[in-house]
């Protein structure tokens, strides 16, 4: 899950068709830094989704530091953007959707706390959820 950090600050600032102007040139930097293989969605307001069929956690990792640099060196934002990602990833026969949108979503509240412009991965330990 990808959220623009400050985003009500930035659209009460420079008005709502400079932030429409940056909810699209995001959208174009996550479809530059995703793989073919990646499906990107706005759900909502300033964040978007992005799944990454058969990708371990280093590998989105991977992809979402390739988002950050493309949003980082875009000419296209006229003040400065940053985004915040959280990442999850789940396998095997327990796969549901509400646990991976619930872990994500703590995952991505977590780089919220961390201060914003960052990556934060939900880690599943035996007994317990965690994020780092």
């Amino acid at each position: 899950m990808i959220d623009i950090d400050h985003f009500k600050k930035y659209n009460d600032t420079f008005g709502h068709p400079a932030g429409d102007k940056v909810i699209q040139n995001v959208a174009r930097c996550i479809k530059e830094g995703r793989r073919n293989t990646d499906v990107a969605a706005r759900i909502g307001g300033e964040e978007f989704a992005l799944i990454l069929p058969e990708t371990q956690v280093e590998g989105a990792q991977i992809v979402a530091e390739k988002i950050q640099e493309v949003i980082h060196t875009s000419s296209d934002f006229e003040h400065p953007i940053t985004v915040s990602i959280g990442i999850s990833a789940l396998s095997g026969a327990d796969i549901k959707a509400e646990t991976l949108v619930e872990e994500v979503d703590l995952a991505l509240y977590k780089a919220k706390q961390a201060g914003r412009n960052c990556i934060c991965v939900f880690e599943r330990s035996i007994n317990e959820k965690k994020v780092e």
